[in-house]
């Protein structure tokens, strides 16, 4: 008998936490390795990738999660001169924990560190018998990364996402180009590394130079001008929810892994995903050829596929059918918290301890919940905070209570927050 659809989707998700959690089976995880895990291995540790930060420097520090009895509590890997994106990469992490922790409770007590970075952190190369557990946006063949799903996968951005399936504008009646804008990124940015160093990963320009062979079938740019794309003139940026103009979606690596993937795989058009180091939780489950039409690493194959997926508009249908299928099947957004509390469970397997409140760990309050109780009784007022910022989930240090006091109004918690 075949199992209910929304079983059968949890269960292609789950069945691959077994696997990502391999290396550790024989044992396990000791308090040790954590530790080990959030002092030494966070970003950028690995000598042979850009922007290089040596062992030891405290800069650079994992996300700490412990979950204990039920409740999520949390010690920060930002601080006042963290960006944005950091602050908000934080933010949608612990709110896919918490949502988890919501849908299949009871969960295990848990000890964890967690990576927000584009890049996996412990290279496969120096694992001893047990290696540093860090859950990461991506894993390579060459690293030992947990895959955590990333940034569009925030509970509320992904089912709003999920519902509008279908909703977009049928392939024949889209520009019959393939679409990519962005920015030059590469893993260098320009700092202390040459091209010839990092040759596997600067691949945006590879894509303008390709794209520029066949005009009328790629319409691919940059956003902003960058040494590394000296030659080509930015185009206008074009907001996601418009690329479902266009037939054909191409999804390239950049400053590491890029995530841009699961968004473009809701829009209902033909994916051309290139070659990549990178394997994101789902990865596994896509296939070549039928979810997306692959591209070369180097991009060289950009145009020829283009007019081949242009002259057999069947095929280009059965590949936006089928990745559209996907996101509806295997991504759904319980499948994707079914994974998270997997990997809870999973990883609580193999803990050789008894996970406890890491001293500089907090409580942490979701975002709405925060905004909600600051703003009073009216509603729809602008808070006097950046979205996605410290203060939008409490501060953390002195500097940035006083630059939004009003994150810091519970004295009790405020002192313990200032002890960081």
């Amino acid at each position: 008998m075949a199992a209910p659809p929304a079983l059968a989707r949890m269960q292609n998700l789950t069945a691959l936490v077994a696997s990502y959690l391999r290396p550790w089976q024989r044992h396990g995880v000791s308090q040790a390795l954590v530790d080990e895990a959030h002092l030494r291995w966070a970003d950028y540790r690995d000598r042979d990738w850009g922007k290089f930060v040596p062992l030891g420097r405290a800069n650079n520090r994992l996300l700490r999660v412990n979950i204990l009895a039920g409740r999520l509590h949390y010690y920060t890997c930002t601080s006042e001169r963290a960006s944005p994106k950091r602050y908000a990469r934080e933010r949608i992490a612990l709110e896919l924990l918490q949502a988890a922790l919501k849908a299949h409770a009871p969960l295990p007590d848990v000890d964890l560190v967690l990576s927000i970075s584009d890049r996996p952190t412990v290279p496969r190369a120096l694992s001893g018998s047990t290696p540093p557990l860090v859950f990461a946006y991506a894993r390579t063949g060459r690293h030992l990364s947990v895959p955590f799903p990333p940034v569009t996968f925030a509970p509320g951005h992904w089912a709003s996402l999920h519902r509008q399936l279908g909703s977009y504008p049928l392939l024949e009646r889209r520009k019959p180009q393939v679409l990519w804008r962005g920015s030059c990124n590469s893993l260098c940015d320009g700092r202390q590394c040459t091209a010839q160093h990092d040759a596997h990963l600067l691949d945006r320009r590879a894509l303008l130079v390709a794209g520029a062979r066949c005009p009328a079938l790629a319409d691919v740019g940059i956003t902003k001008r960058h040494k590394h794309c000296g030659g080509f003139a930015p185009k206008e940026a074009v907001a996601m929810r418009d690329h479902a103009a266009y037939a054909y979606l191409a999804h390239v690596d950049g400053n590491g892994f890029s995530g841009r993937l699961d968004e473009l795989l809701t829009l209902g058009g033909v994916l051309l995903k290139q070659d990549s180091p990178f394997e994101a939780f789902y990865y596994p489950l896509l296939t070549r050829g039928v979810h997306y039409s692959p591209l070369r690493r180097d991009l060289s194959d950009l145009c020829a596929t283009a007019a081949a997926l242009r002259a057999d508009p069947r095929r280009a249908a059965a590949l936006a059918a089928a990745a559209a299928g996907f996101v509806r099947d295997v991504l759904a957004p319980d499948a994707v918290l079914a994974y998270v509390a997997a990997l809870l469970r999973g990883y609580a397997a193999l803990q050789r301890f008894t996970p406890r409140l890491h001293p500089r760990a907090v409580p942490w309050v979701p975002a709405e919940a925060t905004l909600e109780a600051r703003a009073g009784p009216s509603k729809g007022r602008r808070p006097p905070w950046r979205a996605g910022s410290r203060a939008a989930g409490g501060c953390s240090t002195r500097l940035c209570c006083r630059r939004h006091p009003r994150a810091c109004t519970n004295a009790s918690a405020s002192t313990q927050r200032l002890q960081l």
